[in-house]
């Protein structure tokens, strides 16, 4: 059998195997989520060091520091993926696709915060996967009180936000974020994520590696920069990570089999 008949035979039977139960799938895609195996705090401080410190580079150079500090970013995040699993690669593959997207219309077509050289930095699609493989790490090491604690404190804020008038735009990310959080299955790590963004947004910004306007165009909405609660847009992504990972899971009758 040469390898097209092959391909096509598995595909075949991929095709009409039997559907995996969805809280087994869950399960297996939470066993098996990015940096689940050997040596994870060593990958995530890693992460860590490439975030903050990609940052403080890229803010005190020009193009040529940027694109090196894109380099370093897209290296870690080949070495990083290379190790995961399969069906999660691709699954981490697309949400760096998605992620680019997302910087391209939020920042170059509707405007709501520019970059320093008023462009979207190669660094920041994998940037923003990379983030994302820090939540189930850290989300794992936290108590479950924060599945309570986060949300009632990000309400209370947008809520006291909107009342003193510096940030309308605070309800409707909290908004945003409840309904990740009513209609996603991993709160801990929406939690998780609220708080690993807002360091990262203050350390950001703090630095001047992107500014956030004061009044969003086209909403007519006034702002902080950063927006305290802007981790509501990872709350949503990592909702779509999620989800396309146990899509990606389902595919893939092998990997779903596998024993612990």
């Amino acid at each position: 059998m040469n390898s097209r008949s092959f391909e096509r035979t598995f595909r075949n039977k991929a095709r009409h195997a039997p559907s995996p139960d969805p809280a087994a799938l869950r399960e297996l895609v939470g066993r098996t989520a990015p940096l689940a195996g050997p040596h994870a705090e060593l990958k995530a401080v890693a992460i860590a060091l490439v975030l903050l410190l990609g940052l403080a580079v890229d803010a005190h150079t020009d193009l040529v520091g940027q694109f090196v500090v894109s380099a370093v970013v897209w290296t870690l995040w080949a070495l990083l993926l290379h190790a995961e699993t399969p069906p999660w690669r691709r699954a981490l593959v697309r949400a760096t696709a998605f992620a680019m997207c997302a910087e391209l219309f939020f920042s170059l077509g509707l405007g709501f915060y520019d970059y320093r050289f008023h462009n979207v930095p190669a660094f920041v699609p994998p940037g923003h996967v990379l983030l994302f493989m820090l939540g189930p790490t850290l989300a794992r090491r936290l108590p479950d009180l924060i599945t309570v604690l986060v949300p009632a404190v990000a309400v209370a804020y947008a809520l006291w936000a909107w009342v003193a008038g510096w940030s309308q735009f605070e309800v409707l990310l909290v908004a945003l974020f409840l309904v990740a959080y009513g209609h996603g299955r991993s709160r801990k790590l929406y939690a998780t994520m609220l708080v690993l963004a807002l360091l990262l947004e203050l350390w950001g910004t703090w630095l001047g590696n992107w500014r956030w306007q004061p009044v969003l165009p086209h909403l007519g909405l006034a702002t902080t920069n950063p927006p305290i609660l802007a981790g509501a847009f990872y709350a949503l992504f990592d909702m779509y990570v999620m989800r396309a990972a146990r899509r990606v899971h389902a595919r893939a009758p092998a990997v779903a089999a596998a024993p612990a």
